[in-house]
């Protein structure tokens, strides 16, 4: 068996080559493969970085490493299902790695199933009509169903390669296998999640849609079950919190409930589109349209030394949409989506700026400061969108600025005028100096000026969009390093990104997974050491 890198042009062909190369080469397959777009010239084009597993002969197997447990012989009569709280990807990764050693679980979703939630959402954008309990953040799937679809992580777990395999079974292509940064999008993320639902309830998994928990019931410091809004309850001893980062209700029900919590730093600034064509042709040139390099993308940082704040770019949607994603009527929040094909004509990126905690906390400040400051920029968005609106439209408002007018604010007059966008709400000149605090805005003005000096021409023909506040979680939901569960309330398992530990569809994933693994040892005696 060998195994290699490989750097190669983007328009040659990997199998001749290595054929060419290796004499010896029976079969092989690709671990890692990416695409190195820098430095493009007249002589240097893009091209593919690989890294290659090699089979010599017939008797060699490549490598695969499968997470396989005993099974469990579960008696409902006398062991209690696990309960789940939300089905995006950690609730629902959690389930599957629950099932699949015969612990059937029960699942409490607040938001509608699936196919009804698109419908929800197509109503929103066209007609204005917000579902509060069923929306771009709630719902069959969670919110990585309206998004980029990216897989994207800067997790470190041996659990990656389980959940990438188990995303192909379920739908995705098998280049997911190795891409890095593989883009899934959105329409094809929600026949995956539909296939994995089906796959749920077929194995005895029961979810309920349309229930939100309204309370976790506690005694003696410990979570017993669950309370749902139309009153029933429910109880078990592992309780798996994976409500996502915008379930605002349930941190203060954690919180009055006094579960251990403190606040944590996210990010919060615009969305920047562009055309795709425009993109393309700035990031790769002469090759902008090849349909072997697809859609372009980017990314870029920026570090104020002065300050020690960072900004950033942050899911990039090449040939995306800019959809409106509030969770309340009075506020207003945006996200990217895109599409696998990721074919639109308009390409978008958040661009945040680091939130410490001391911009929004003081010693007697609750673990809740960060939501409370996210809510009150998301409200100040919603006032002053329909402030400026030119006239009355079902539609969502969105705030939008020039790039030339955010970029030389100490003007008198700013441009009204704004470039087309791909956005179904209405977009509406606004001046972003009534939504954000002035930190945000200068480190944004200052990265943006510094990325147009990197790449002349990013900093133009450009729209800018706001505003982006549900980067992350706003807390961390405290819990053992070991035994994952809360420090303050046994039975209770923070999970994914809503508890403050993932940042993604893969990292979610993940996580659902190892919490999963430590109930199935705690509750049910099947330890990490019987995994082959």
């Amino acid at each position: 068996m060998i195994k290699t890198q490989i750097d190669l042009d983007f328009r040659e062909d990997l199998e001749r080559f290595l054929k060419k190369k290796y004499k010896e080469c029976y079969d092989f397959r690709i671990l890692s493969k990416a695409l190195d777009a820098r430095n493009i010239s007249k002589d240097r084009a893009p091209r593919f970085n690989y890294s290659v597993e090699i089979r010599t002969s017939a008797d060699e197997r490549f490598s695969c490493e499968k997470l396989q447990l005993a099974k469990i012989n579960f008696d409902p009569s006398r062991q209690q299902r696990p309960i789940i709280i939300g089905a995006g990807p950690a609730g629902l990764f959690a389930a599957l790695r629950l099932i699949e050693q015969g612990i059937p679980s029960i699942l409490f979703e607040r938001g509608e199933e699936l196919q009804k939630r698109i419908l929800s959402m197509a109503r929103y954008w066209r007609y204005g009509e917000l579902n509060p309990e069923s929306n771009v953040e709630y719902g069959a799937g969670g919110a990585g169903l309206f998004s980029d679809g990216k897989l994207f992580t800067r997790v470190k777990s041996p659990y990656i390669g389980y959940v990438l395999q188990k995303l192909v079974e379920f739908g995705a292509p098998p280049e997911t296998l190795y891409l890095k940064d593989a883009h899934l999008g959105s329409n094809l993320m929600r026949r995956i999640m539909q296939n994995l639902l089906s796959y749920l309830c077929q194995h005895q998994v029961e979810i309920h849609y349309n229930t939100k928990v309204k309370q976790i019931l506690t005694s003696d410091s410990r979570a017993i079950g669950v309370e749902c809004a139309d009153g029933k309850r429910h109880y078990s001893s592992a309780i798996i919190l994976a409500s996502g980062h915008s379930a605002r209700e349930i941190y203060e029900e954690l919180c009055h409930k006094e579960v251990a919590m403190k606040p944590k730093p996210f990010a919060i600034g615009v969305r920047i589109e562009h055309k795709r064509s425009y993109i393309d042709q700035l990031q790769l040139g002469r090759f902008a349209g090849d349909p072997r390099l697809g859609a372009a993308n980017y990314r870029f940082t920026h570090h104020c030394k002065q300050s020690e704040r960072g900004t950033y770019t942050f899911c990039m949607c090449p040939g995306g949409v800019i959809v409106p994603a509030a969770t309340s009527k009075a506020e207003l929040v945006i996200n990217g989506m895109s599409n696998q094909g990721r074919n639109g004509h308009f390409s978008n990126a958040a661009i945040v700026v680091a939130v410490k905690e001391s911009d929004f906390c003081d010693s007697s400040s609750s673990p809740l400061a960060g939501m409370l400051f996210q809510q009150k920029i998301e409200a100040e968005a919603f006032a002053t969108a329909h402030e400026f609106a030119p006239k009355a439209s079902s539609r969502p408002k969105i705030p939008g600025m020039s790039i030339e007018s955010f970029l030389h604010s100490s003007k008198k007059t700013k441009s009204r005028k704004l470039l087309p966008s791909s956005c179904p709400g209405e977009v509406v000149a606004s001046d972003f100096a009534t939504i954000f605090p002035p930190f945000v805005l200068s480190h944004l003005q200052k990265a943006l000026l510094e990325w147009e000096r990197i790449t002349p021409g990013f900093a133009k023909e450009a729209t800018l969009l706001a505003p982006e506040t549900r980067t992350s979680a706003p807390v961390t939901i405290i819990r053992h390093l070991e035994t994952l569960e809360s420090t303050s309330h046994q039975g209770l398992y923070p999970c994914g990104e809503g508890a403050g530990y993932a940042g993604g569809i893969t990292s979610a994933a993940v996580d659902g997974v190892n919490v999963a693994l430590s109930i199935l040892s705690k509750e049910f005696g099947c330890h990490s050491g019987d995994c082959k």
